[in-house]
């Protein structure tokens, strides 16, 4: 699951509204992506609270009261199930895949 700042959604789902509505492809990408969208706010106490509607909490495997690993993308986060984090990437595949990916910066 993605989680985007305001600002930032408000930029994609503009550009995702003005593909229109009569390419059968563009309709179909805006209803998997701004028909299941949800904007919320979130708290930050001693612990982050973020609401997140059920069709989504669903959709990424997220269960209540359970861990989940919120990863930082740059402007964006990805949400994900801890179980499923976990099984997905350990610290030396990670490393691994970092080293191989830094010729993209160079």
């Amino acid at each position: 699951m993605l989680i985007y700042p305001g600002r930032l959604w408000k930029e994609i789902a503009s550009k995702f509204e003005a593909l229109g509505g009569l390419n059968k492809k563009a309709r179909a990408m805006q209803w998997k992506i701004l028909g299941n969208a949800a904007v919320t706010d979130f708290e930050v106490s001693e612990r982050m609270l973020l609401l997140i509607p059920q069709l989504l909490r669903d959709f990424a495997g997220l269960q209540a009261k359970k861990q989940v690993a919120l990863i930082g993308m740059g402007s964006k986060f990805e949400l994900w199930n801890i179980d499923n984090w976990k099984k997905k990437e350990s610290g030396k595949k990670l490393r691994e895949k970092i080293y191989s990916l830094t010729y993209l910066l160079l």
